[in-house]
């Protein structure tokens, strides 16, 4: 027997998240958005936000730990580096906070 799959919107990373989550632990709420048509405002919306509060995060982070212009034009494999692990932070940071957050 075939289940009926809902769309899956692609909001970006932390929309997709979100909608998993809604899906999985809250699918109430999730058919209710998806009825009412809120459902792909509700994820952009969600994906603005972490989005934003993680750019602001990494800028901070690389400020703060000199990985800037001159730093790409003196080393770039150290600049590459550094602007990776910067990223990774970032990411496992957002993703704690949203699951948090999603209890």
């Amino acid at each position: 027997m075939d289940k009926k799959i809902s769309p899956i919107y692609y909001t970006g990373v932390y929309g997709n998240m979100r909608e998993l989550f809604l899906r999985t632990h809250k699918p109430m709420l999730y058919k209710r958005l998806a009825k009412t048509g809120a459902l792909e405002d509700h994820l952009k919306t969600f994906q603005a936000h972490y989005s934003a509060n993680a750019e602001e995060m990494h800028q901070r982070l690389a400020e703060d730990r000199g990985v800037n212009q001159q730093l790409l034009q003196f080393n770039y494999c150290e600049w590459i580096a550094r602007t990776l692990e910067i990223q990774n932070e970032v990411r496992d940071y957002m993703i704690h906070l949203i699951n948090e957050n999603n209890t």
